[in-house]
């Protein structure tokens, strides 16, 4: 086990220092959510027993599409399931993404090589995948890809207020995202950076939103129907704790980072999500974003 994670280490350290300066901080991966006790448990307790990989996190603002490229053509030539890398600026988010069609629990216990740690619990896991929506299509342009391209990663360290800000050795997986809650973070990183191997995606972030898991509200479809993907562009915009000054039409292509959360009670139906946009032809990453409270935000239902 521990050949195996320094093995890992080493390709991600080289991959990383491609891509930019780095500062100290874990890899992010994926483990099922917490049971229903986990509120009640203390922070102690909660972040004994992980097994980490360290690696480095970009925080330059310019992104090398080629050395990300490259990175999922590394992790791919193990598991050709490896179909995208994503980097979320100043937090330790920057790692291969995957994919499997055959459902959204195969990657629950799964690492980036696909190997099955079954058994695992809060005191003792593993880093493994975070993925993509099983239901994702792929196409040689984002316009013949998914509306919404939904990616799950968990998070076991970081669920309720006050929320840890930032690159910080204490949140692994999804723990991180939910800097987000933080209006200065927001500002800083407006954007995130997810591509695919024949596409390259910088987005700009025009949601952050605590969620329930509802019939009612698909936040995480990614091949709506043009009239429910406008419904969902306008929900996810009430229901946004900022208002981004993003405009979003249903010709373009969205972005969900979704995460666990115990914020509003200890029950498993919360979800934390980061929604952001494709930049648009003549748009830039240099370009400003204002970032304001949503006073009339839309609250979920718990």
């Amino acid at each position: 086990m521990k050949k195996h994670f320094v093995k890992i280490s080493s390709v991600l350290l080289a991959i990383v220092l491609a891509l930019g300066p780095v500062t100290s901080a874990p890899l992010s991966m994926t483990v099922r959510a917490a049971d229903s006790d986990y509120f009640e448990r203390p922070d102690s307790e909660r972040e004994s027993g992980r097994t980490t990989t360290s690696i480095g996190s970009v925080t330059s603002s310019v992104y090398d599409h080629k050395s990300m490229k490259a990175g999922i053509k590394k992790y791919a030539a193990d598991n050709s399931d490896v179909k995208g890398w994503l980097i979320v600026p100043n937090t330790n988010i920057n790692k291969p993404i995957t994919f499997s069609s055959r459902d959204n629990d195969y990657y629950i216990y799964r690492d980036i090589k696909g190997t099955n740690y079954t058994g695992i619990t809060y005191k003792n896991y593993v880093e493994t995948a975070n993925y993509l929506d099983c239901r994702t299509v792929f196409g040689d342009t984002w316009r013949k890809s998914s509306r919404n391209t939904v990616i799950y990663g968990h998070n076991w360290t970081n669920l309720r207020e006050p929320h840890a800000i930032g690159a910080n050795n204490n949140h692994i997986m999804f723990g991180q995202l939910p800097s987000y809650t933080n209006m200065e973070f927001a500002k800083q990183n407006p954007h995130i950076y997810f591509s695919t191997e024949k596409n390259e995606g910088i987005w700009r972030v025009f949601s952050v939103a605590f969620v329930e898991l509802s019939t009612d509200f698909n936040y995480n479809q990614p091949n709506p129907t043009s009239e429910d993907y406008e419904a969902l562009i306008k929900e996810l915009q009430n229901r946004s704790m900022f208002d981004f000054g993003v405009d979003v039409e249903k010709t373009d292509r969205i972005l969900t980072l979704s995460t666990c959360t115990r914020q509003y009670s200890a029950g498993a139906q919360q979800r934390f999500i980061v929604v952001a946009r494709l930049l648009r032809d003549g748009e830039s990453e240099k370009d400003s974003v204002s970032v304001s409270v949503n006073s009339d935000m839309k609250r979920p239902r718990f």
